[in-house]
Formats: structure tokens, C-alpha cells, sequence
């Protein structure tokens, strides 16, 4: 476990993978997503979906073929561990989106939400000419891929840079990415103003994890450590003392013995003055 302090970095929710040849054309993590306008299946809830409406908004893209099998077996997981969730523990701050790069029709569409009983919107004709601007499989790769944008339109995550098909959808980082994004409010009792911050990216971590603090005065006492999801201490990261201002803490996801962990999915916890804050990180090697 290696402990220091760092200056503040811009740090991207997923390591930026080089893409290979065959994936050169996809959109860099870190960059603007691209701009595009789709009809929405059906005008359910709104005619068509913009990329700029959702401005402020954490935007997960379902990069789905209509035909695909593997897409139609990942989608119920999607409702409900993805889409039903965030709408329910983050209520208006993330909004999924299926990106049909089948250019299916309507009733092919339609069948596809039967089949899988999805409620998020679907957007139609999201391939079309190969040197479309608004080409989904130019940026994101083909079917069964998963995309993370944040709040200001950065791409933060993309499967298709790592998984190849039918592999991309992975819950785990998915939730990881999008959990690092979510504004927190603080939600229980205690002395720590409103101003504290917790961050803990790279998510999913592939190597070092960089835990950031940031308190609006100095606090006597206060403890960061990961746990795993049985609710055991795996790390202590730090223990003591915590000066105003923002402090960095690195792990290299190894546990207190210098034991490199499991992949797997832990909750990096900090208590300071009464009051706990908590990330869900994906280890993955």
C-alpha cells in the first residue's frame, strides 16, 4: 500500500486504454461525446433525444443491435440493475439511453422492448451511413457496448475499448463509473460541513486507485479505509489528523498485509465528526 501526497490531478473515471488498429476510430475516454439528435421508439417520453438535454445529467448509452440475442439477454439487467436503480438512489441524475445501431424498424423495436420489457427510451437509426457524424458504431463500437458520459459530455467509460464482443457488458464497472459521478449530498447527522468531498477514481481501478479528500476545516480526527462488501476492512488508507484543503491518497489494491486483492467490488468509507461518506470501486486486473 503506497500513502502520499499529490497535487490535484484531472483524473479520468476509467485509464485511457490505447485502442488497437481495428478500434482507432472510437471516441478517446476524456474527450467530448459527440453531438447527436435520434428519434425516440414511439415519442415515449419525449419525439427525440439530444445529447444536450441531458446537459448536467449522467448519460449511460446501451450500444444495442434489435437482432442481437446477446443484447435482448443483457437488457433486463440493464432495467433493473442500471436504469430502475439510478432512478431510484439518484433520482434525476442519470439517464440511460438504448442506441440501436440495427436500424431496426419500429415493430422490430418494438418486439425488442416486448421481449426484454425495457423501459428506457430506445433511439432509433443510430448506425446509418458509415461516415455519418451521428454513426454510434464510429465512436462506440458495435452492439453489446456500454458508454458513460458525464455531466459536462466527457466520455468517462466505454466497454468497447476493453471487451470485445459479446463481453462488454460488465455491471460492476458500469455501476463503479457511474457511482464515481453522482453528487452526494450528505444525508447523515454529524459536525462535517456540507463542503466535504470524497472521490476515489480511477473506476473501475486497473492498478492504483486515487482516493481524494477535501475538508473545509482542519478535523481532529478522521479515518479512510476499503472494505469489502462482507463489510471487512481490507485497507486502511488513512487514520488521524485532517488538515483543511484536499489531500490525495493512493492504493494500490493491495490489503494491509501487502496482499494484491481480488477483483471484485469494495467501498472506499470515510469517517470524520460523526458523519460517513462512502464510493463503490471496481478492482479489476
Amino acid at each position: 500500500m503506497s500513502i502520499r501526497r499529490l497535487p490535484l490531478l484531472a483524473i479520468l473515471c476509467c485509464i485511457s486504454v490505447v485502442p488497437t488498429t481495428a478500434l482507432g476510430a472510437l471516441q478517446p475516454l476524456g474527450t467530448p461525446a459527440p453531438a447527436f439528435t435520434k428519434n425516440v421508439l414511439n415519442s415515449n417520453p419525449w419525439p427525440t433525444a439530444s445529447l444536450s438535454q441531458f446537459s448536467g445529467r449522467i448519460v449511460v448509452l446501451h450500444i444495442l443491435g434489435w437482432f442481437c440475442d446477446v443484447c435482448k439477454a443483457e437488457a433486463p439487467s440493464v432495467e433493473v440493475n442500471v436504469w430502475q436503480y439510478y432512478k431510484n438512489a439518484w433520482p434525476g441524475q442519470v439517464q440511460v439511453l438504448g442506441a440501436d445501431v440495427g436500424d431496426g424498424t419500429i415493430s422490430q423495436l418494438n418486439d425488442f422492448k416486448a421481449m426484454t420489457g425495457v423501459t428506457y427510451p430506445l433511439m432509433r437509426d443510430c448506425q446509418g451511413a458509415a461516415t455519418s457524424p451521428e454513426n454510434f458504431i464510429r465512436f462506440y463500437g458495435e452492439r453489446d457496448h456500454f458508454v458513460v458520459i458525464n455531466q459536462q459530455g466527457i466520455v468517462r467509460y466505454n466497454s468497447a475499448l476493453v471487451w470485445p464482443y459479446p463481453q462488454g457488458y460488465k455491471l460492476n464497472e458500469i455501476r463503479g463509473c457511474v457511482d464515481s459521478l453522482v453528487n452526494h449530498s450528505l444525508g447523515v447527522e454529524g459536525d462535517l460541513p456540507l463542503a466535504f468531498a470524497l472521490a476515489a477514481l480511477p473506476n473501475p481501478a486497473r492498478g492504483m486507485l486515487t482516493v481524494t479528500l477535501a475538508s473545509p476545516r482542519d478535523l481532529e480526527a478522521s479515518r479512510v479505509a476499503v472494505h469489502d462488501l462482507a463489510g471487512r476492512r481490507v485497507a486502511t488508507l488513512w487514520d488521524g489528523p485532517l488538515r483543511a484543503g484536499r489531500r490525495e491518497l493512493l492504493w494500490d489494491a493491495r490489503d494491509d498485509a501487502g496482499t494484491s486483492v481480488a477483483p471484485g467490488v469494495y467501498m472506499v468509507l470515510a469517517d470524520a465528526a460523526g458523519a460517513r461518506f462512502t464510493r463503490r470501486v471496481v478492482v479489476v486486473h
